[in-house]
């Protein structure tokens, strides 16, 4: 009776350990990676013209998973000697051209349009890129009121060309303390008798920005002014 009774806890453990196993097993499945191809061609005016990297026109494929940034994968190109600019690194996938740089984080349900676990940075060109700076100060109430970006009041400046969105180009401002008088009402472009406000959806078009000098714009944090009343 005994011995039924001993071997009966045995089987016991020995499926409670296997149960334990299997779950383990499953919480540590590898995540799914998804290869990177570098396209270091790019067609403008009919005209495929080639960009390289150490002198090559072609690069190893990368492997990256959802919620990675794309850190150690982007590749710098070698300057050109030639008329056109390197504006960046793009995901183009029909209407869509996301900007991937360094920090952007990988996330397949915004990178849309991807087959065999499998997606392509392409590096754009532009004889007419343009240099995007933005402006973290603004006049207000007769002073000046800061924005912040990972609590600098400065950031670096950005590339643009026609026909891309600004969305992959606009830093996240830092959220404005509830105490402060002021909020953020947008990105907006500035020029004499008139602005515009620049969202992640507007298309970049030269044309359209009225006073454009020297191949910059600079964007400016707007602010409104906060009402904080009684609760």
């Amino acid at each position: 009776m005994m011995n039924k009774r001993i071997k009966i806890l045995i089987l016991v453990a020995v499926l409670s350990f296997s149960a334990a196993f299997v779950v383990g097993c499953r919480n540590d499945a590898p995540p799914v990676t998804y290869t990177i191809n570098y396209d270091l061609s790019y067609e403008i005016d009919g005209e495929t013209l080639w960009s390289t990297v150490d002198g090559k026109t072609s690069v190893a494929p990368k492997t990256i998973s959802a919620g990675s940034t794309f850190l150690a994968r982007i590749l710098e190109p070698d300057e050109r000697t030639d008329i056109y600019v390197f504006v960046g690194w793009y995901y183009i996938s029909g209407d869509t051209g996301i900007r991937v740089t360094e920090a952007t984080v990988f996330d397949p349900t915004v990178f849309t349009g991807i087959e065999n676990n499998t997606i392509t940075l392409r590096a754009v060109l532009s004889s007419e890129a343009v240099i995007v700076k933005f402006d973290l100060s603004y006049e207000i109430d007769g002073k000046t009121a800061w924005s912040t970006v990972n609590g600098e009041t400065t950031v670096n400046d950005e590339k643009i060309a026609d026909g891309f969105t600004f969305g992959s180009i606009l830093p996240e401002l830092d959220k404005r303390s509830l105490e402060d008088d002021y909020y953020f009402m947008g990105w907006y472009y500035v020029y004499s008798g008139g602005q515009t406000k620049i969202e992640e959806n507007t298309v970049f078009h030269k044309a359209d920005f009225i006073g454009l000098e020297g191949n910059t714009i600079t964007l400016v944090a707007k602010l409104g002014k906060a009402w904080i009343g009684p609760y």
